[in-house]
C-alpha cells in the first residue's frame, strides 16, 4: 500500500514539473467555438453619442469597470465604434471615415487594438440600439457591449450580437445572434495595438458570411517556457562552422532553431552546428505538449571572410612536366588546392593534366575565404620518348632508334655514332610531339676495347713437311684461319714459300675481336741438313723457376717484355732497354707462362714451380 502511494506521489510530482513548463502567454491567443448565450443588454444607449454621427462614428473613452489584460497590456478604458468593434487604443485618434471598412486582421493600418463583433458598415442611426454595461462583482466582473437589430448601411439587413470581456481570466467572447455581412465584407476577430498580430474566426476575416446563434471565445494560449540560455560562438567568420547549444528544458519534446540570413544548419535538439552567414540573432524555441515557447535569442557578430583574387597565371598553357607560377592577393596566408599546401604567392606548381587550382586565404582575424580564387591551367601532354641503349666494340657503329614523338634531334647530331675510343657515352635525344611539347631520353652506350693479339711460331724458318707450333695470346678465345678454335696450331707446310702467312682471330670477354699474323719462311731444303730451332738469340734461366728468372739477349733492345698466362691473358708488362733483365713472377701461381719480347719473333715458354 505504501509503495503504491509513493508511486502515485512520484507521478503527480513529475506531472506537476512537466506542466510547470507550460504557462499562459499574454501575447498569443487561441480561438474556440462555444455555446451561444445571451447576456444582459441593459445600460447606457450609445445611439446619439457617436461622433461625428451614428453612422461611422466613435465614442470617447468609456470605462471598462476593471483592469483588462489584452496582448500583454493592461487597459481600463475602451473606445466603441458604431461599425461593430471596440478599441483599447484610447490615445491614438481613429479616423471615423475609414472605420466603416473592415480590414483583414492583422493589419498595421488604423484602427488597432481591436475586438470585432462584425466590423462592417453598420448604421445605428438607421435603427437598433448599442449599449454597454459592467455586471458582477470583482474579481468576476464582465463588460458587455451589445448591438441590437442594427442594420447595415442602406440595407434592411439587421445585426445583433455581444462582446464580453471577462475580469481576471481576460477571456474575450463574441456571441452572434444574427449577422449578415452582405453586401460588404465583415470581420470577426481580435488584433494587437500595433497591428502585427491578430486572430480572426476562420472564414470571417474581411469576407462575406452569415451567422445565427454562434459564439467564439479568445483566450490566452498555453505556451512552453523558453530555453533559459543559448551558449556558443558569439563571434564567427563568414562561412565558418559554428556550434550552439541551449539549456535542456524539462518536458520539452523538441527544439526549433532560427538563424540569420545566409546561415545553413538545422536541428531539433539542444545542439546546433551551422555555417555562418550574416550577423544577427540565433534563436531557439522549445516545443511542449501544450505548445511552442517564445524564442530565446543569442546575438552573433560575423566577421567577413577575405576575398582572394588571382592576379596572374603564367603560363596558362604549358607542357606537362613544366612549372606554372600563380600569383594571388586578398589574404595574409594562403593555401593552394589540390595539395593542401600552405604557400606564399607566387606559387610554383607542376601540373600534369588540365586542372583548376583553388587558392584560399585568411585574414588577420583568422577567417578563411569561402569562395577561393580559381586559376585554370591547360596542360598539353609531353611526349614520352624512349630510345635504345647498347654496347659495341671499338670501331663499330651504334644506331639510336627513338620512339614516342613525331620528330627527333640528337646531342650527337646524327642517329648513328662511331666512337673513337673505348668507354661509356651518353647521348641526349629530344622528341617533339604534334602539340609542340618536347620530351627527352638518354641513350647509354658502352664501347669495349679490342683485344691486342700477339701471334708467334716456335720456328719461323723451316723446311717443307717440318712442323712448327703457332701460338696466340691476348684474348679469351682464338681461331686460326681454316682451323678449329684453339690458341695453338701445329702446322707442317708441304710447299716452299718465302712468306707463308697464318692469321689468328682472338675474341675477348666483351665479344670484341682482333687479328694477328705469323709469317713463316718455308724452304725446300734439298740436300741440306734439317733446320733446327734457333734460340741462340734469347737465353732464359733458370727454366723452370720458382719466383723469378733472367733473360739475356745478344744485343741491347729498347722495348718491352710481355708475360701471358696459359689462357692468353696479359698479366705483366716490363719495359726493357738492355740486353739482360729479370722477370719476377713471385705473386703468381705455378704453371706455364709465355714471354713475348719486342723484336723477337719467338714466343718463349717458361714454367713456374711451387
Amino acid at each position: 500500500m505504501k509503495t503504491k502511494l509513493l508511486f502515485l506521489i512520484m507521478i503527480l510530482v513529475l506531472n506537476a514539473k512537466l506542466k510547470s513548463q507550460c504557462v499562459a502567454s499574454c501575447s498569443n491567443y487561441v480561438v474556440s467555438s462555444i455555446t451561444y448565450t445571451t447576456f444582459p443588454n441593459s445600460g447606457a444607449n450609445l445611439v446619439g453619442l457617436f461622433s461625428p454621427n451614428d453612422d461611422d462614428g466613435l465614442t470617447s473613452a468609456i470605462p471598462i469597470g476593471f483592469n483588462f489584460n489584452f496582448y500583454c497590456g493592461t487597459y481600463s478604458q475602451v473606445i466603441i465604434g458604431s461599425n461593430g468593434f471596440l478599441s483599447f487604443d484610447v490615445v491614438n485618434p481613429i479616423n471615423p471615415a475609414t472605420s466603416q471598412t473592415a480590414q483583414f486582421l492583422p493589419n498595421s493600418g488604423s484602427p488597432n487594438g481591436l475586438v470585432c463583433y462584425n466590423w462592417n458598415d453598420l448604421d445605428p442611426g438607421a435603427g437598433g440600439i448599442v449599449t454597454y454595461t459592467t455586471i458582477g462583482t470583482s474579481p468576476n466582473q464582465q463588460f458587455i457591449l451589445t448591438y441590437s437589430n442594427v442594420p447595415i448601411w442602406n440595407t434592411t439587413l439587421l445585426n445583433s450580437g455581444q462582446i464580453i470581456l471577462y475580469q481576471t481570466s481576460n477571456v474575450i467572447e463574441v456571441h452572434s445572434g444574427l449577422i449578415s455581412t452582405s453586401p460588404y465584407s465583415g470581420t470577426q476577430g481580435i488584433e494587437n495595438m500595433t497591428g502585427t498580430s491578430g486572430l480572426a474566426v476562420t472564414g470571417w476575416n474581411q469576407s462575406t458570411w452569415t451567422a445565427t446563434n454562434t459564439a467564439y471565445r479568445w483566450s490566452n494560449a498555453n505556451i512552453g517556457t523558453p530555453p533559459t540560455t543559448i551558449g556558443g560562438n558569439s563571434v564567427v567568420c563568414f562561412g565558418a562552422s559554428a556550434n550552439f547549444s541551449c539549456s535542456n528544458m524539462t518536458g520539452a519534446n523538441s527544439y526549433s532553431w532560427s538563424l540569420p540570413g545566409g546561415w545553413n544548419g538545422s536541428s531539433t535538439n539542444t545542439a546546433l552546428t551551422a555555417t555562418a552567414g550574416v550577423a544577427g540573432n540565433v534563436s531557439v524555441t522549445a516545443t511542449y505538449s501544450c505548445g511552442t515557447s517564445a524564442p530565446t535569442q543569442f546575438s552573433i557578430n560575423v566577421i567577413p571572410a577575405p576575398i582572394v583574387s588571382i592576379i596572374s597565371v603564367s603560363p596558362s598553357v604549358l607542357c606537362s612536366g613544366n612549372t606554372v607560377n600563380i600569383n594571388a592577393s586578398g589574404g595574409i596566408n594562403y593555401t593552394l588546392m589540390p595539395g593542401n599546401l600552405p604557400v606564399v604567392p607566387p606559387f610554383t606548381v607542376m601540373p600534369m593534366t588540365n586542372m583548376t587550382y583553388s587558392v584560399y586565404g585568411d585574414n588577420n582575424s583568422g577567417c578563411i575565404s569561402v569562395n577561393p580564387g580559381l586559376a585554370p591551367v591547360n596542360v598539353n601532354a609531353t611526349p614520352t620518348v624512349v630510345v635504345n641503349s647498347g654496347s659495341v666494340c671499338l670501331g663499330s657503329t651504334f644506331t639510336m632508334t627513338p620512339t614516342g614523338a613525331v620528330s627527333y634531334s640528337f646531342s650527337s647530331l646524327f642517329t648513328s655514332v662511331t666512337p673513337s675510343a673505348s668507354g661509356t657515352y651518353s647521348y641526349l635525344v629530344w622528341g617533339i610531339g604534334n602539340n609542340g611539347c618536347v620530351g627527352n631520353a638518354i641513350s647509354a652506350l658502352t664501347v669495349a676495347s679490342l683485344p691486342t693479339i700477339f701471334a708467334s711460331a716456335s720456328r719461323t724458318t723451316l723446311c717443307i713437311k717440318e712442323t712448327t707450333t703457332l701460338t696466340a695470346v691476348g684474348a679469351a678465345s682464338y681461331t686460326w684461319t681454316g682451323s678449329a678454335p684453339s690458341p695453338t696450331l701445329l702446322v707442317a707446310p708441304l710447299l716452299p714459300n718465302p712468306s707463308e702467312i697464318y692469321t689468328v682471330r682472338g675474341i675477348n670477354a666483351q665479344g670484341c675481336s682482333n687479328t694477328a699474323t705469323v709469317v713463316l719462311k718455308i724452304n725446300s731444303c734439298t740436300g741440306l741438313v734439317e733446320n733446327k730451332p734457333n734460340y741462340g738469340e734469347v737465353k732464359v734461366f733458370p727454366n723452370p723457376f720458382k719466383s723469378q728468372f733472367s733473360v739475356q739477349l745478344q744485343s741491347e733492345i729498347n722495348g718491352a717484355c710481355f708475360v701471358y698466362d696459359i689462357s692468353g691473358a696479359l698479366i705483366l708488362t716490363k719495359t726493357i732497354n738492355a740486353n739482360c733483365f729479370e722477370v719476377n713472377l713471385e705473386d703468381f701461381a705455378k704453371g706455364i707462362y709465355y714471354l713475348k719480347i719486342t723484336g723477337v719473333n719467338e714466343l718463349i715458354k717458361v714454367i713456374k714451380l711451387d
